[in-house]
């Protein structure tokens, strides 16, 4: 949010929240209620906002972090404490009480003694950046030996990949074919490889958020992710990885909820079948389990670039945070300029 980081927020919130707790009893002159209100309003907001991005987690995202869910259990806490201290019962009532004493802090001296607490969370929060800034080299100085290494060219159990492996500008994207947002980027990205296709090297590699594969996750998310990761590399070793790949984002059943793994291999095998692929050869592919090695294989590489989620883009072994197209789009010719 205004290209800050939701964690970064976080940081400062219970920061103050830790500050006020620890003073601001003493901040009101020993006004138990004024404290007690205040405290009941950030709580709230905190279970408010908790609400909001657990919704955006589990619909828009459709993957759940742990970590995240201990905060909102937190900050539930917290306003159970407040509720359960208050003189008021009810629900409405506490949280009248304290949207009335906060107009009342706002039109008194207390306010400059809360935006000082304020302003020494902020402080609290901007301070580990000095010490990101004391080796700066050790984060750009072998962007190029990170990009190659995250490319594997062995044959069948390679990478697959467009464009020319010595171009000096590598895309690397960890991607899962039944992520959503991963679906509709796939055709977000797709001209723009064909546009740069012959002065970059796209890499492509699988991150299924799917607990069949990928041990890092502690449960089920996308059900058919890794299986169908591993039908599309399968399909590579007939020459067709990157129509097929294109195909499955297309699918419509990776966006149904009602589905079961009985029906994805009716899915899959109806449609090599419609698509002249071979079948068997296929189902040879599959039950060696040699491409979900390799699906595997790419699965510890992101982890072990701590990636968070899907897609990601590693561009000349920089990991991107706005993957917005123009923005990579802008990247590319800058880098292109550079290495003329």
């Amino acid at each position: 949010f205004l290209g800050i980081p939701w964690t970064s927020y976080g940081l400062w919130f219970y920061s103050a929240l830790f500050l006020y707790a620890c003073f601001g009893s003493k901040l009101h002159a020993g006004n138990g209620q004024r404290f007690h209100s205040i405290m009941t309003l950030l709580a709230s907001f905190s279970v408010l906002l908790s609400i909001y991005l657990f919704c955006v987690s589990k619909f828009v995202i459709e993957a759940l972090c742990p970590y995240c869910m201990s905060l909102y259990l937190v900050n539930f806490l917290i306003l159970g404490a407040c509720w359960f201290a208050s003189e008021q019962l009810g629900l409405v009532a506490p949280l009248r009480r304290s949207i009335v004493e906060v107009k009342a802090v706002l039109t008194s001296s207390e306010i400059l003694k809360l935006l000082a607490l304020a302003g020494i969370a902020t402080m609290i929060c901007l301070l580990p950046k000095q010490f990101y800034k004391q080796e700066p080299v050790q984060v750009v100085s072998h962007p190029k030996k990170f990009a190659n290494e995250l490319f594997v060219d062995d044959g069948l159990l390679g990478d697959y990949s467009l464009g020319d492996p010595q171009a000096k500008v590598r895309i690397v994207e960890f991607s899962d074919i039944q992520c959503p947002y991963c679906r509709w980027y796939s055709g977000q990205i797709e001209p723009l490889i064909e546009e740069y296709r012959d002065q970059i090297h796209f890499v492509f590699k699988n991150f299924p958020l799917d607990n069949n594969c990928n041990r890092y996750l502690k449960g089920p998310m996308h059900l058919f992710a890794c299986e169908a990761a591993e039908f599309a590399r399968c399909a590579g070793e007939q020459g067709v990885f990157w129509r097929v790949l294109h195909d499955l984002y297309q699918m419509p059943f990776f966006e149904s909820k009602s589905v079961v793994g009985e029906d994805l291999q009716r899915e899959l095998m109806t449609y090599a079948e419609k698509t002249g692929l071979d079948k068997n050869a296929i189902e040879d592919c599959m039950q060696s389990d040699r491409q979900r090695n390799r699906i595997v294989a790419d699965i510890d590489q992101g982890h072990a670039i701590e990636l968070s989620g899907t897609p990601t883009l590693v561009l000349n072994g920089e990991l991107q945070e706005d993957i917005k197209i123009e923005s990579l789009r802008k990247k590319i010719d800058e880098l292109l300029k550079t290495n003329h």
